[in-house]
């Protein structure tokens, strides 16, 4: 993702990257439905740019980061099969780029 400073002097930015995990998610040993947040914050980045300046900004993901903890199966489990939503952002409130993966 690029991000640019349309200022005139130089700033700071916070880029954060947000994880909603698919609905219904259930356990599946259990079968029990699993409650997940509506967004979890997984990765932000602050960077400086002098005015007018554009900078490419990237973020990875874990397979941990996909995961939920299993109070069942004593483990992290990253549900399969199923679309999660991916947002970035200067907040929660602030989201400028969303995706599925």
């Amino acid at each position: 993702m690029d991000i640019k400073n349309i200022g005139s002097r130089s700033g700071k930015e916070v880029i954060q990257l947000y994880l909603s995990y698919p609905e219904n998610i259930s356990d599946p040993v259990s079968g029990e439905a699993v409650d997940m947040p509506v967004k979890v914050l997984r990765n932000f980045d602050k960077i400086e740019l002098h005015a007018a300046e554009t900078k490419s900004v990237e973020m990875f993901l874990t397979r941990k980061d996909l995961s939920y903890w299993s109070v069942v199966q004593r483990n992290w489990v990253m549900p399969e099969n199923d679309e999660f939503t991916i947002a970035v952002g200067r907040s929660s409130r602030d989201i400028r780029l969303r995706g599925t993966y």
